[in-house]
């Protein structure tokens, strides 16, 4: 479901999520993927499922806020001073579960070096 206000959105679900947590020592850890890539696997998802018929450009438009990073970022800081932000492309060269673990220093769960990720079909091209 589209949602009207979504960094509002997001501002209250990271707020709850702290209330939840107040007695823990939280580290926030974010892998966000290419813009590019990601704004076009969403659209092509959405488009997939039924829940978009209006253009790419429009969906772009539509879901800017997802995609404001920084300001993503900033929400998360607001509640969750230690925040550490990685590139999902990079991560994924060295192995995402590798990578995770390793910024947390903790050992590799064994047999967990191999991610298997569904292929896609088709290449997902940008939007323009």
């Amino acid at each position: 479901m589209i949602q009207d206000n979504y960094l509002v959105g997001r501002q209250s679900y990271v707020n709850h999520l702290a209330e939840l947590l107040v007695d823990f020592d939280v580290e926030v850890v974010i892998y966000c993927r290419d813009y590019e890539y990601f704004l076009s696997w969403l659209h092509r998802t959405f488009v997939r499922s039924g829940g978009w018929q209006g253009s790419a450009s429009d969906f772009k438009n539509k879901f800017f806020d997802h995609f404001a990073y920084e300001r993503q970022f900033e929400i998360f800081r607001s509640v969750f001073p230690r925040l550490t932000i990685h590139s999902y492309e990079n991560a994924k060269e060295h192995g995402l579960i590798r990578h995770f673990f390793g910024q947390l220093g903790f050992p590799v769960p064994p047999g967990s070096e191999v991610v298997w990720e569904r292929p896609t079909k088709r290449p997902i091209q940008p939007i323009a």
